[in-house]
């Protein structure tokens, strides 16, 4: 209760009496009951009572009651926003206030409900003392401007036009001299037709949901006889040199619209391809799958997103068996690596993983293939004479997989996955012994 005044004046039989020019009792936030076990009466003026509707007092709370954006910098809504981008978003409130007090507005957004808050630069308080913009950065998200807790209700939702990603071809050696010659560096791809198949490009395209504006191709050769090491740095070299100049037609397309990367290598460009991808993952871009097609010099170098990177080769391919006759069958760090018979039976292997468009067939079953334990079946091996005893037999446990999962049914010779080799056993299935 309030707004009582005066004085009370108490005698022995417990009667009391207040008196005061006024007195005002207030029960806002409840009831006001007055009890007495024979009468209450009223005196005062015309009667002594009048009555009339309950008015609460004005809350005065300051409020949001409207969040708008995102805004371009003429306060017009952008209709599909880009990631990346710094938009205007506009906190309305529901009455004017103090410099003081709009300071105590919090923003926030939520990425997939989790919250993640905003630290503002109050400095574009406007003088519409009804609004206040702030800048900041766009996700996928909903944004909050709140002063106790933000709710949905006053908040807006932000839903981004995804850009298409940026595919990089990677090419390896390709014995032709002005090839060599005239193509290092950053191609827009025109003068390396002839090195990839369009058979290829166009499944890769499909895949990335892409088109051929966003395909760049990367020279990542250099001698027939050089070593994976020297490759992948060079790539670390041309990254570097590339980022740092923003003129580069490399830094616009990774960096100036923070889109999405995927990375595409065969050969002699493998290496050349992860020397790069070290210096992508320094400055944060967004890489999201490489792809190395028959690499060469395996050893020399390692993979710099494990968890997203893949490789493929074919059987046989005369130039890795030559050029990788004294490395090993895997990139270092490699997660998920197949083997496949060339559908062709002939020399030229190695040249169809650039250029037929089944070869990305199987690296899409490749990145799907589900291997489920199925059984276990016994193997005996007889080992002939060494000379000196008789010939030998072993017993080998082999545990058979059932595979699933794949979108053109393709049968691996050999599959690499998470440090396990399973070898094919019949169909849709495979052996790991």
């Amino acid at each position: 209760m309030a707004g009582e005044g005066g004085n009370i004046i108490r005698n022995v039989f417990g009667k009391s009496y207040k008196e005061a020019e006024f007195i005002t009792k207030d029960a806002s936030k409840g009831a006001l009951d007055f009890k007495s076990p024979e009468e209450t009466t009223f005196h005062g003026k015309n009667g002594g009572k009048k009555f009339n509707e309950y008015q609460a007092k004005k809350d005065e709370t300051l409020l949001v009651v409207k969040v708008e954006g995102p805004l371009d910098d003429d306060g017009k809504k952008v209709e599909e926003p880009k990631e990346g981008v710094k938009y205007w978003f506009k906190a309305a409130f529901n009455r004017s206030a103090s410099k003081s007090e709009y300071k105590k507005l919090a923003w926030l957004y939520k990425i997939n409900g989790m919250p993640i808050p905003w630290f503002v630069d109050y400095s574009s308080l406007s003088g519409n003392t009804q609004t206040i913009q702030v800048k900041i950065p766009c996700h996928n998200m909903r944004v909050y401007a709140f002063f106790k807790n933000p709710i949905d209700e006053v908040s807006v939702d932000v839903i981004l036009k995804k850009l298409e990603p940026v595919i990089i071809f990677v090419n390896g050696y390709w014995n032709v001299s002005w090839l060599q010659k005239d193509l290092l560096g950053f191609s827009d791809g025109k003068a390396l037709v002839g090195y990839w198949g369009n058979k290829l490009k166009d499944n890769v395209l499909n895949y990335f949901k892409s088109n051929k504006e966003n395909i760049y191709f990367i020279n990542g050769a250099d001698t027939a006889f050089s070593r994976g090491s020297t490759r992948y740095n060079n790539g670390k070299e041309f990254a570097e040199a590339r980022l740092k100049n923003k003129q580069s037609k490399f830094y616009k397309a990774i960096s100036e619209d923070n889109r999405d990367v995927m990375i595409v290598s065969h050969s002699m460009g493998g290496a050349f391809a992860e020397g790069i991808l070290s210096i992508l993952k320094s400055q944060n871009v967004n890489v999201k799958k490489v792809v190395h097609l028959s690499p060469a010099d395996v050893s020399g170098f390692s993979t710099t997103y494990s968890d997203r990177t893949y490789q493929i080769d074919i059987s046989w391919d005369p130039v890795l068996t030559y050029k990788n006759l004294n490395d090993g069958d895997y990139i270092k760090g490699i997660k998920y690596a197949g083997l496949i018979q060339n559908p062709d039976h002939d020399q030229y292997g190695h040249a169809n993983t650039k250029l037929e468009g089944y070869v990305w067939d199987w690296f899409e079953d490749l990145e799907r293939i589900n291997l489920i334990y199925s059984s276990t079946e016994t193997k005996y091996e007889r080992l002939p004479s060494d000379g000196l005893g008789p010939a030998t037999t072993i017993t080998i446990k082999m545990k058979i997989f059932k595979s699933s999962g794949t979108k053109h049914n393709t049968q691996f010779i050999k599959i690499f996955k998470n440090g396990q080799i399973y070898h094919h056993h019949s169909n849709n299935e495979y052996e790991n012994y």
